[in-house]
């Protein structure tokens, strides 16, 4: 499992996370970060009134895709 989500673990559990299985518990983590990269990706882009304000817009939920990715699965 991933260190930060091994962490998180821990936080959301105290002394019960060695109960539960650690396979089970990563999965759970691994959808949950999946649709919040969804959700990301999903992002409604019609407040972009120009092509500038698309670029900037598009731009922001590429680098918030990398920076959760890179935070959360690698």
């Amino acid at each position: 499992m991933n260190e930060k989500l091994k962490e998180l673990s821990l936080q959301a559990g105290g002394a019960h996370y060695p109960s539960i299985n650690p396979d089970v518990q990563e999965q759970f983590a691994r959808l949950l970060i999946d649709e919040c990269l969804d959700a990301v990706k999903n992002t409604n882009k019609h407040h972009a009134f120009t092509t500038f304000d698309l670029g900037m817009v598009e731009a922001t939920i590429e680098k918030s895709i990398e920076s959760i990715q890179k935070r959360f699965l690698l």
